[in-house]
């Protein structure tokens, strides 16, 4: 569990920190639905078709980490190369996805 907490939030925040900085309205306005997003897919995962180290009774507690770090803050990174650098859709799509896992 610590490492989801140091792989999951710990790098998360500061590139939060990061994106803060340069564009405030990115994070704000995508952050939420990453989350929305990510805790969605993951709560009927976790029901029907993955599992999760460390194995416990709740799956979705040992993917909190990752819901509410690394895969919003992928998706706020993807929308920030495409809106404020100027990075072509698909390509910032298909990194941002290949680095969520």
């Amino acid at each position: 569990m610590l490492g989801n907490i140091l792989l999951g939030m710990v790098i998360s925040i500061i590139l939060c920190v990061w994106i803060l900085r340069r564009n405030f309205t990115i994070l704000i306005l995508y952050y939420p639905l990453g989350v929305a997003i990510s805790a969605s897919i993951n709560n009927i995962g976790f029901n029907y078709f993955w599992n999760i180290l460390p194995n416990t009774q709740n799956q979705s507690l040992a993917a909190l980490p990752m819901d509410l770090g690394v895969y919003p803050i992928a998706g706020c990174l993807m929308m920030y190369t495409i809106l404020d650098k100027g990075a072509k859709p698909w390509l910032a799509i298909l990194v941002a996805s290949l680095s969520r896992h």
